[in-house]
């Protein structure tokens, strides 16, 4: 997202959590905050909330904010709307909807009546392992960036997979879906259709409080890693 910020002429600031959201608020006149929705200790709802209430002591309770959220389901931009939100976007977010979203609300120049919605995101084949040139068109075509963001990928799953694991073992249904969301976010960014479906049945299952489909669907989460991994190793024609 960064990167496609600065392919677009605008600085950014990047925090780790909604409460840091609201705190560089109370210190910097931003034109607008692209907020997740999905984040530790303050999730994206809440700090939208408290970025409105003007007693929070933000510069500018009325500052544009707009959704990036992996889910795209019925109800999400109803959700953004009630808390405060003004636009959504689904990852994975491309260059061209970022850039229409940031051009509808920086300079904002009259209140919005509605959430408005954005072109959405195109939805992954559940049967494609990974699709390199959907990833490099994401990246404006930059093969050092997208390698970079393969590199780190491969690196940080097992880590994540085994987290998702420890939510299991601990019976904590809420935890095990934030992550499996987690995960189908970031593999919908890298263009790994096959893992971001069974991280959304992951989720889904998460969220149902059925953990031991849950745990069931990790191997298959782990399964489909292994795919991505190995076609993210295959050399890719210049």
């Amino acid at each position: 997202m960064l990167h496609l910020l600065h392919r677009l002429g605008y600085a950014a600031d990047l925090v780790a959590n909604g409460a840091l959201a609201v705190e560089a608020l109370r210190n910097v006149d931003y034109d607008l905050v692209l907020m997740d929705c999905e984040m530790p200790e303050v999730d994206g709802y809440e700090a939208t909330r408290q970025i409105r209430d003007p007693a929070t002591g933000v510069r500018n309770p009325r500052i544009p904010v707009v959704a990036v959220t992996a889910n795209a389901m019925t109800g999400d931009r109803e959700n953004c709307l009630r808390c405060g939100m003004d636009d959504y976007l689904a990852k994975p977010v491309g260059p061209d909807e970022l850039a229409l979203a940031l051009a509808k609300w920086i300079p904002r120049t009259k209140p919005a009546a509605t959430c408005m919605s954005a072109k959405p995101a195109a939805v992954l084949g559940s049967d494609i392992v990974f699709d390199l040139a959907s990833l490099l068109k994401r990246v404006g075509g930059n093969r050092a960036l997208a390698k970079r963001l393969v590199e780190q990928f491969v690196g940080d799953m097992p880590s994540q997979l085994s987290l998702l694991r420890k939510h299991v073992e601990e019976g904590d249904a809420p935890g095990a879906r934030r992550q499996a969301h987690k995960l189908k976010g970031a593999a919908a960014t890298l263009s790994a259709g096959a893992l971001r479906e069974a991280a959304f049945q992951a989720e889904q299952a998460a969220a149902a409080g059925r953990l031991i489909q849950f745990a069931e669907l990790i191997a298959a989460m782990e399964r489909e890693f292994d795919r991505v991994k190995a076609a993210m190793r295959t050399p890719a024609p210049a």
